[in-house]
């Protein structure tokens, strides 16, 4: 119940990073920005360009979420360039560390982070920062989108090198 002269609630704003990890950052998002106004403006293969730069390039920068958004954001608008699309997921994941790969791997096998600290004789806090760094520079949301990112990277790469 609202209070007697309360400001109604208003949506935040997206965050806008100074490049921290996992955030889109404002050159992604004014990126998204163009493509909206060229896609309005029925310039759809700039659109679909802009939108395909911000897949391929978020991903290395440690900001895969943007790239994603990017992607999905294309393919609802049915914006295509002709090109092909980079993969967020195989991107994003192709960035972390072999150390980091690790971890993700025994992340996608469900283990908890004391699980992770033994399997490879770090300790849980340890396990836990890599887990955090592996979250953000994929852009996951949590562990099981983590799990589920690394399982399509996974059968990509097995698809390519088939």
């Amino acid at each position: 119940m609202r209070r007697k002269g309360a400001e109604p609630h208003r949506p935040r704003p997206l965050p806008v990073s100074r490049g921290g990890l996992g955030e889109p950052r404002s050159e992604e998002l004014g990126a998204g920005d163009r493509a909206s106004t060229r896609w309005d403006g029925g310039d759809r293969t700039e659109a679909a360009a802009l939108l395909d730069g911000v897949a391929a390039e978020a991903p290395p920068l440690g900001v895969a979420r943007a790239g994603r958004w990017a992607t999905e954001l294309a393919t609802q608008a049915r914006l295509t360039s002709g090109g092909v699309t980079a993969d967020p997921a195989q991107g994003a994941v192709a960035t972390l560390t072999p150390r980091e790969l690790q971890v993700l791997e025994l992340i996608a096998e469900r283990l908890t982070n004391p699980q992770i600290g033994r399997r490879l004789f770090i300790s849980p806090k340890t396990a836990s920062v890599h887990v955090s760094a592996i979250l953000a520079k994929i852009g996951a949301a949590n562990r099981a989108e983590a799990a589920a990112l690394y399982a399509a990277s996974a059968s990509a790469s097995a698809s390519t090198s088939a």
